[in-house]
C-alpha cells in the first residue's frame, strides 16, 4: 500500500467536514449517531401520523361498513333459510297495546231535573194603614223600620174627643132607659094609652145605637196594626192635625216572602202547586232556602204569553228583604229508577253522544240518546243497560274493539 493512504487520507469515508475533528475521533462519532437517532424519531412519529389517519377513516366509515353488512346478510337470510331451507315468515303484528282505563257498574238511581228561572222577592202581604176619622195626632207608638205585632196600638187621633161623645152617648141611653121603665110601669096600670110606651121604647132604641156609633168612632180614633210585619213609613207626629184618610204607615209581611216568577207556557206542564223548590241570593252566595211552589196564574200575560207563578219563601229570620232578585230552582220531574251517568263519561261524535263499555276486556262503542242533562249527569233514555262497564276515564283514547287494562283486565 503506498504510504498515505492509511486512514489519515482526506475524504475518506465520510470525507473531509468543514466543522469538528476528524471522523475518527470520538466527538464526531458522537454527533452521526444524534443524528441517526432524530432521524428515527421522526420517522416514528410520521408512522404514528399516517396510523392516526387512518384509524380516523376507519372510524368514520365503520358505521358505513356496519349498515352494508347487516343489508348484505339480510339479503342473504331473505334469499335462503339455514340448511338452504326457504326464507322463515316474519313474526305476527302484536296489535295496539292496551288503553289503562276506569270503569263504573251501572246501576239504577233517582234523577232528578230543574227548571232554573230568576224572580224578585215581594211581601207577602202590604197593608197602608190611614185615619178613617182625621183630628189632632195625639200619640205615635212606632218608629219606621219596627215590627210590630197584629192588634198593636200605632197612633191615637182625635180619640179625646170620641170618648166625650161616647160618655154623652151613654148618659144619654141611661135616661132612655129609665124613662121606658117608668112608662112600661104606667102602662101596666093603664095610666097611659100604649102609645107612650112605643114612644119610650124607640127613644131606648135610638139611644143605645148612638152609644155603639160612638164606641166605634171611639175604636177608630185609636189606630192598631191590623198585621204582623214591619212598619216601613212613619208619615205623622204627635200633634199633627191630620184629615180623614191620612196615612199613617205602611206595613209588610216579610215572613214569609213571596217570589215572583215569569214561566214559559212551554215549560208549565211540568209545575205543580206545592211542588218543592228552592231560592238563592247573591247576598248568601253559599246557602239555599226551600220554598215551594203557591201559586200558577191560570192565565197568560198578554205581552209577555208567559205565566206568573208565585212562590212561598219562608223568612223566619228576617235575613231576606222585598225587592232582591233571586235564582229559583224548581223540579221538574223526578225519576227514581233511572240509568244516569256523568257527562265527562260521553264523546261527541258525528252520529251523536256515545259511550264505551267494556265486554270480555276490549273496548265496544255505544251510541246512546239522551232524555235530559242535569248539574254534569245525563239521564240515558236508550243505549246503556243495567250491569255495564262505564268506562269514566280514558275513553278519549279509546278505539272500537281496542284492549284495555283495568282492575278485572290486568
Amino acid at each position: 500500500m503506498p504510504v498515505g493512504s492509511g486512514h489519515d487520507a482526506p475524504g475518506a469515508r465520510g470525507g473531509t467536514r468543514p466543522h469538528g475533528g476528524p471522523a475518527g475521533s470520538p466527538r464526531g462519532g458522537t454527533r452521526r449517531a444524534r443524528r441517526r437517532g432524530g432521524d428515527r424519531r421522526a420517522d416514528r412519529r410520521a408512522a404514528r401520523a399516517s396510523i392516526g389517519k387512518r384509524g380516523r377513516t376507519v372510524r368514520r366509515l365503520w358505521p358505513v361498513l356496519v349498515a352494508a353488512l347487516l343489508a348484505a346478510g339480510c339479503a342473504a337470510g331473505g334469499a335462503e333459510g339455514p340448511g338452504g331451507s326457504e326464507p322463515e315468515a316474519a313474526p305476527a303484528s302484536r296489535g295496539p297495546s292496551p288503553v289503562r282505563v276506569r270503569v263504573v257498574r251501572l246501576e239504577p238511581g233517582p234523577f232528578v231535573e230543574f227548571l232554573r228561572l230568576t224572580g224578585t222577592t215581594e211581601p207577602w202581604t202590604e197593608v197602608q194603614v190611614s185615619s178613617e176619622l182625621g183630628g189632632t195626632v195625639r200619640e205615635v207608638g212606632f218608629d219606621e223600620g219596627d215590627e210590630v205585632r197584629a192588634g198593636q196600638v200605632l197612633a191615637r187621633i182625635g180619640d179625646d174627643l170620641a170618648q166625650a161623645r161616647l160618655d154623652r152617648a151613654r148618659a144619654e141611653l141611661t135616661d132612655a132607659e129609665s124613662d121606658y121603665g117608668k112608662i112600661v110601669e104606667l102602662v101596666r096600670r093603664k095610666a097611659v094609652p100604649e102609645q107612650e110606651l112605643t114612644a119610650a121604647t124607640a127613644r131606648r132604641d135610638r139611644a143605645a145605637a148612638t152609644v155603639r156609633e160612638a164606641e166605634l168612632l171611639l175604636e177608630r180614633a185609636v189606630l192598631r196594626a191590623p198585621i204582623s210585619g214591619v212598619a216601613v213609613e212613619r208619615l205623622v207626629e204627635p200633634g199633627e192635625v191630620v184629615p180623614p184618610g191620612a196615612p199613617i204607615t205602611r206595613i209588610l209581611k216579610i215572613d214569609p216572602l213571596k217570589v215572583e216568577l215569569a214561566v214559559p207556557d212551554t215549560e208549565l206542564g211540568w209545575l205543580r202547586r206545592g211542588a218543592p223548590a228552592t231560592v238563592s241570593v247573591d247576598a248568601y252566595p253559599d246557602r239555599e232556602f226551600p220554598a215551594k211552589i203557591h201559586f200558577i196564574a191560570p192565565d197568560a200575560d198578554r205581552d209577555s204569553r208567559s205565566f206568573r207563578v208565585e212562590l212561598e219563601l219562608p223568612n223566619p229570620n228576617g235575613r231576606l228583604k222585598p225587592g232582591m232578585t233571586v235564582r229559583a230552582r224548581l223540579e221538574k220531574r223526578r225519576v227514581e229508577d233511572a240509568i244516569v251517568v256523568p257527562m265527562d263519561a260521553l264523546l261527541t261524535r258525528r252520529e251523536g253522544p256515545v259511550a264505551y263499555v267494556v265486554e270480555e276486556c276490549r273496548a265496544v262503542r255505544r251510541k246512546v240518546r239522551l232524555e235530559a242533562t242535569e248539574g254534569g249527569k245525563a239521564l240515558v233514555g236508550d243505549g246503556l243497560v243495567e250491569g255495564d262497564l262505564l268506562v269514566i276515564e280514558g275513553q278519549d283514547e279509546l278505539t272500537p274493539g281496542r284492549p284495555v287494562r283495568t282492575e278485572s283486565c290486568p
